[in-house]
């Protein structure tokens, strides 16, 4: 087992390293892996390497690999007593064939090894985890252990029995524990506490007995002992066990040493659940009068008669900022009656407490805060024979003052939680420049820090953020918005913690206090990196471009010159017509007697025009393509020639095979213009002869599928068809076979490199008429539909560059027109620009 790439290994590394219950009871040898990663890397040198035991298992139960901590923890003397072994056949009692690790995590598993002598009974956190090898599942089962656990164990051993009889004997619970949270040994209070047996406690970890909120208090008290090494007294703490038993305990942790070296904790507990119970109930009582009289907006007090001591209910504070202390007398809450209420409130008070008659007053005083308040006093007299014993009264606050206050708090939340909605980081300082507040994404964004540690700080106090170049231009800027300058934004880098410099636009506006007076400046964030990015793109782009615009500028003047000649051709042709125009015109005039017969030379002389006309532009055509299309194939064979026969004795074999390859391909191209171009010229004379016999349609289209090929090749483009149509046909095999050439090499010559060109062939009946349909498809660039009309016609002359620049005449389509039409079909075109074409022809034949 060593190939990484077959394997999840790593994966198990990973998650190994970074458990927590590993990190907190084994940090040495989680850090040993870390430190030494190259002895981890490979699986077979990793198990054997490995600080724990640890057991490859197949289908669940069946050893197939372990290391020599295993060898030492099982008390085995050799490799050949684990291997091909099954668990049960080895005294190891667990069973996993419920268990089902989650897929690249590790599954934590209490277990217990009682067939051991050590460390029998005591449970451990065992680790599984899924492993893949060669599409193989296996599990990884790991056991952390630590030689010292044997020595700490015995430890705790030998000091309970030195104690055993005082802490059997003593009216407490009382349990020792390892470091790594397991119930060593209790005393006989604690089994009678909670109605557990020693062997259900003992060697079990915290969490199998107690509950989880338990143990992480206790845990939390144990990892401060075991960091100071000093005993944790006096905690209150509640435990509970099995959701049902809840008792509340004064809690006592010593720590029990050898030497310099902590090995376990003695634990003490004293229950306090009935005191705590009574303590509870009595509190439950209290808060819910203080939530009635909170709830009310009221504060009830008694006064005492005779020694005016006054006890009030805790919300007095909240409603005027006095505590009860502060009011303990009458004459305290006196004080607090502003002096033109005083001597109404005490004459009203007076007539009251002469009539013994229930009382509500109205007045007003200075709470903590030197403020004005309305309040209501509303009391009644407790007697004992017409003697005044004690006041129960209650104050209430009747001023909106509270509401405003709320509505402030709720325009200050509303505030910060708008800034921190906004995804630019936004920071705000004081006229010293002392940050004051931020948003959350300056915060986690730019500082990654808690506010604590950069409010009241200034940025140049972050070095490692803020770059001397953004410190200059920070302060620059800040001046000028000091001396009332407007500021522009700018641009500047900020250098993130693990992170890449970003580029940043920063705008900075002053915000002015309630009092209108300049209290210091904001500064807005927005991460302009990407832009700055796209921006270069865009450079390099336009350079691009303007090179392109160049050469396309230079390809459009030469094609101008080309169609200024052909202007001028066409000219010439005009003058020509209209000369002979003008003669006819003579004619007639002079020949005027003979009117029947002139109608009729006439008509004649307009069909002759007509067809002059169509003979001249097909003339004016086929002459263009001569003098441009064989010209051009022409001069380069005669170019790459006369390179060769100068260069001939210098050239090495392979440029003399690339010359020889253009050459070759060059002729191949004016090959098929020029077999193009006669069979034009044939039918333009009539003498293509129509010779249709009978063939077989799969014979036919394999010859002209592989004449093409080679061509389809060179563009990496498969020809699709039906290779297993099989019927006779009765048609002009040379017909054809020059239209479906034609059509295929237009489709690969608009065809994209590997792509598809489609040729679909069915024989069907037009009415009563045998006929086939045959379609030629491509997946290419299209026509644009202005084009499609003028495709079959000479005239217009329509030659575009295929996808890789190749030339053509734009006679091949209007070849297909004639040949189809002397075969008594007819060709149409359906196409969609950026999607492809399909040409389609239909003939009438006889089929079998």
């Amino acid at each position: 087992m060593v190939e990484l790439a077959n394997s999840n290994w790593t994966n198990f590394l990973y998650h190994f390293e970074n458990n927590e219950f590993l990190k907190e009871y084994y940090p040495t040898q989680t850090s040993f892996i870390e430190q030494n990663r190259t002895k981890f890397e490979s699986d077979e040198e990793g198990i054997l390497a490995f600080p724990f035991p640890i057991l490859i298992l197949e289908n669940k139960d069946t050893i197939v690999k372990a290391n020599e901590k295993s060898l030492e923890f099982f008390e085995k003397k050799s490799f050949e007593d684990f291997i091909g072994k099954k668990l049960d056949e080895l005294g190891i009692k667990q069973d996993f064939s419920d268990i089902a690790p989650i897929e690249n995590q590790l599954l934590l598993l209490k277990t217990t090894f009682e067939f051991l002598p050590f460390p029998k009974n005591l449970e451990f956190n065992t680790l599984l985890f899924n492993y893949t090898f060669q599409q193989n599942n296996y599990i990884i089962w790991v056991i952390p252990y630590d030689k010292a656990l044997t020595r700490e164990y015995h430890q705790i051993l030998r000091t309970f029995e030195e104690l055993k009889l005082i802490l059997n004997n003593i009216p407490y619970i009382v349990y020792l524990k390892d470091k790594q949270n397991r119930i060593i040994k209790v005393n006989q209070v604690f089994c009678n506490k909670f109605h557990l047996t020693p062997e259900e406690v003992e060697g079990k970890f915290a969490d199998s007995i107690f509950s989880t909120e338990a143990v992480r208090v206790c845990r939390e008290k144990e990892k401060e002992l075991l960091s100071t090494g000093k005993p944790i007294t006096g905690s209150e703490e509640r435990f509970t066990i099995n959701s049902k038993i809840e008792n509340y305990f004064i809690v006592e942790r010593i720590p029990l040493f050898d030497g310099n070296e902590i090995f376990g904790i003695l634990v003490f507990a004293y229950d306090i659940t009935e005191k705590k119970k009574t303590e509870i109930e009595l509190r439950r009582w209290k808060k819910r009068f203080d939530f009635v009289t909170e709830a009310t907006g009221q504060a009830v007090f008694e006064r005492d008669w005779e020694t005016g001591q006054v006890v009030w209910t805790d919300n007095i504070k909240n409603l005027f900022g006095f505590s009860p202390k502060e009011l303990k007398t009458r004459d305290k809450w006196l004080e607090k009656i502003i002096p033109e209420d005083i001597e109404a409130y005490k004459k009203s008070f007076q007539m009251h407490c002469d009539n013994l008659s229930p009382y509500h007053l109205t007045y007003r005083i200075l709470d903590a805060e030197g403020k004005q308040r309305y309040v209501k006093e509303s009391g009644f007299f407790l007697t004992d024979e017409g003697t005044i014993i004690s006041i129960v009264g209650i104050i209430s606050d009747f001023t909106n003052q509270k509401d405003l206050e709320q509505k402030v708090s709720d325009y200050n939340t509303f505030l910060h939680v708008l800034l921190d909605t906004i995804p630019m980081p936004i920071f705000y300082e004081d006229m010293e420049g002392r940050i004051i507040g931020c948003n959350k994404s300056f915060q986690e964004e730019i500082l990654k820090t808690t506010k604590k540690e950069f409010l009241g700080k200034r940025v140049e106090d972050f070095p490692n953020i803020f770059s001397d170049d953004f410190i200059t231009k920070y302060k620059e800027t800040n001046q000028k918005l000091l001396n009332r300058e407007k500021v522009e934004s700018y641009d500047i880098k900020i250098h993130q913690t693990n992170e890449a410099e970003k580029d940043y636009a920063i705008f900075k506006s002053s915000y002015k206090d309630f009092d209108g007076n300049f209290a210091g400046i904001i500064n807005i964030l927005i991460d302009i990196t990407d832009r700055k990015k796209a921006e270069e793109e865009l450079k390099k782009l336009n350079i691009e471009l303007e090179k392109k615009i160049e050469e396309r500028t230079r390809d459009l003047q030469t094609a101008l010159e080309e169609y200024k000649f052909e202007v001028e051709e066409h000219r010439r042709v005009q003058e020509i017509l209209e000369q002979a125009n003008y003669e006819l015109k003579i004619l007639n005039e002079t020949l005027a007697e003979e009117s029947r017969k002139l109608i009729v030379l006439n008509e004649k002389l307009a069909k002759s025009e007509s067809e002059l006309r169509e003979a001249n532009s097909a003339k004016d055509k086929f002459f263009s393509i001569i003098a441009h299309d064989l010209r051009n194939p022409l001069q380069s064979i005669l170019t790459d020639a006369e390179i060769l026969d100068k260069f001939f004795d210098t050239f090495s074999s392979d440029k003399m095979r690339e010359y020889v390859n253009h050459i070759y391909k060059t002729s191949t191209l004016l090959k098929n213009l020029l077999e193009n171009l006669l069979t034009w010229a044939k039918a333009q004379t009539g003498r293509v002869v129509f010779r249709p016999e009978w063939i077989n349609i799969n014979l036919l289209i394999n010859d002209i599928v592989r004449y093409i090929e080679p061509t389809a090749k060179n563009k990496d483009i498969e020809i699709v068809y039906d290779k297993t149509l099989d019927f006779m046909v009765y048609l002009d095999r040379n017909i054809i076979t020059t239209v479906l050439r034609n059509l295929l090499s237009n489709a690969i010559k608009f065809s994209y490199r590997n792509s598809k060109v489609y040729l679909q062939i069915e024989n069907f009946y037009d009415g009563n008429i045998p006929s086939l349909r045959v379609s030629v498809r491509d997946e290419g660039i299209g026509i644009p539909k202005e084009v499609r009309d003028k495709l079959f016609k000479i005239e217009h002359n329509i030659s575009r560059p295929g996808t890789e620049k190749e030339h053509g005449t734009g006679l091949g389509l209007v070849l297909c027109d004639e040949l189809i039409k002397i075969h008594s079909g007819k060709i149409w075109v359906e196409s969609e620009e950026g999607k492809g074409t399909t040409f389609t022809f239909t003939i009438p034949i006889n089929f079998d």
